[in-house]
């Protein structure tokens, strides 16, 4: 087992300014479903459609801006969010994009709709831009790459990686990150942050909040992706996903899985 700890200074993009294979921020954004946000603003619900932020303003703080969650990471930070609610990538310029202070929200000045439909659409148009952030961002926190390997990393804001096969990876803090691709390991997050996950097989320890993209290539060679999500039925207990399938102590769960 081969596992490093990086000292807590990081030389990393952070994640408000991280633009992945391209030179814009993606943020993802859910809305009810006539199309308003909180305040009652309208936003188009049409890819291609640009919007500028009437009351804009730079302080770090809620309000005077476009609010969402840049690469998806810390959904739910500001409002309780669902699977039926409408849901938006938006790209940004990083110029024009703030972090919101004690939060994982950021605001922006003027967006572009690069998408609109479901969340786990949303989830699946930011999963590379997440995965690749959350690998970038472990290199200041908890990295751990050999066979049944760990990585954990427990303050706010913190970040880690498992590549390893059986290796497993902890984000315990707020609005933390996890991303595990290593076959048959382990992931527990908090209830405010979001996991990548790249294999087929992998225990979960659901936390009622967490969002989780699970990525796999089935026997046939054909690439899958899921959002998984827990209820507060499903919170804290432990699961076996393999695959479409997702089972507690060998019973199909009922759990929110899109």
């Amino acid at each position: 087992m081969k596992q490093e700890r990086m000292p807590d200074v990081k030389n990393t993009i952070p994640l408000h300014q991280f633009t992945h294979d391209g030179d814009r921020v993606l943020m993802v954004k859910a809305l009810a479903q006539n199309g308003s946000s909180h305040g009652g603003f309208q936003w188009p619900v049409e890819a291609g459609k640009t919007v500028e932020a009437p009351d804009w303003n730079e302080k770090p703080v809620c309000g005077g801006g476009l609010h969402a969650w840049a690469w998806g990471i810390g959904i739910g930070d500001g409002i309780e969010v669902s699977a039926s609610m409408r849901w938006l990538v938006l790209s940004a310029d990083p110029a024009d994009v703030v972090l919101i202070e004690t939060s994982r929200k950021v605001k922006a000045r003027k967006v572009r709709i690069e998408y609109a439909g479901d969340m786990a659409g949303a989830m699946y148009r930011t999963s590379q831009g997440r995965i690749a952030w959350v690998v970038q961002d472990s290199r200041g926190s908890a990295s751990a790459s050999g066979y049944g390997g760990s990585a954990s990393a427990s303050g706010d804001g913190g970040s880690a990686s498992a590549s390893g096969v059986r290796g497993s990876a902890s984000a315990s803090g707020a609005m933390s990150a996890a991303c595990a691709t290593g076959e048959d390991s382990s992931l527990d997050i908090s209830g405010t942050s979001a996991a990548a996950v790249v294999m087929t097989k992998f225990t979960w320890i659901a936390r009622r909040g967490a969002v989780v993209l699970h990525r796999w290539k089935d026997a046939r060679g054909r690439m899958h992706t899921k959002t998984l999500s827990a209820t507060r039925a499903m919170d804290g207990k432990r699961y076996l996903v393999d695959g479409e399938k997702i089972k507690l102590m060998g019973t199909e769960a009922r759990g929110h899985v899109n």
